[in-house]
Order: C-alpha cells, then structure tokens, then sequence
C-alpha cells in the first residue's frame, strides 16, 4: 500500500506542475530600451526601459522624461493585461499590455506597457507603446516607442 500512495503523490505532484503557472524563464534575461517616436513637446518625451525573460514576458519597466531623467514609475512586478481596453492593443497590434502600476496613493494614473507578444529578437527594432490612463474624467495619453532588445 505504501509503493501505491508513493506513486499517487508522484503523479498528483506531476500533475500539479503541468497545471500551475509556469515561473519566469531566467535564462535569456535580456534588457530592452524604448525612445517616444510619437510627435510630443521635448518636455513631454518618455523612454522606457526594463528587462524581458526568455520566453519574452517582462520582468522589470522603468518609464522617464528624457529631458529630465525624471522616473514616471519603475516595477519589477509588471502584471498582464491583456484584457485592458477589451483586449484592442493584443488583437490589432499583436502586443500583450503589462500594467506597470499606479503612480501615486489613487486610483490613477495608471501606467502600460505594450511590446509584442511574438518573439523579441534581440538587436532588432520593435514598436511598443506607453499608456498612461488618468481615469474616466482625465483621459489617457499614449507615447508610440520604439524599443531594441539586447
């Protein structure tokens, strides 16, 4: 009886892994770095930058003001999204959305990050948007980036 129970545990174990949420890939850590393409006041120019895993899922983001270095907001718990807007960014533009976070003690503004959800070659450009929602009376403003992967 005791072999029995051994096996059962072995395989309720087994089956767990293939059921739980698979932890970040370390291996293939890569940086990447965003610069805002979209036409803006220079005061108003955002850069992201952050790190992905190897299977392309962010770990880290950090967004600034390139005129100043100012830090927007910075996490290394980004959270998916995708269901953010009804899902548009994954089904128009391929692009899985990351919520960065909320700046501040409110509910807004909240900070995404949209890359793609295909592969990210390295040393390749990529486009990605940065979207910052400021709530049902404030609006949102999105800067266009385009981002490399190292």
């Amino acid at each position: 009886m005791r072999g029995r129970l051994g096996t059962a545990a072995a395989l309720a174990l087994a089956a767990t892994a293939l059921t739980a949420p698979a932890a970040h890939a370390t291996t293939g850590t890569r940086s990447f770095s965003c610069t805002q393409t979209s036409v803006t006041r220079p005061a108003y120019k955002r850069a992201a930058s952050g790190t992905i895993d190897g299977t392309d899922d962010l770990l880290s983001a950090t967004v600034t003001h390139v005129a100043t270095g100012k830090v927007d907001i910075t996490t290394n718990t980004p959270v998916l999204d995708n269901a953010f807007l009804d899902g548009w960014y994954l089904q128009h533009n391929n692009w899985n959305t990351w919520r960065l976070g909320i700046v501040g003690t409110g509910q807004y503004p909240v900070y995404y990050l949209m890359i793609p959800a295909s592969p990210i070659a390295s040393g390749t450009p990529f486009n990605g948007l940065v979207y910052i929602d400021f709530g049902p009376q404030g609006g949102a403003n999105d800067f266009q980036m385009s981002c490399t992967a190292s």
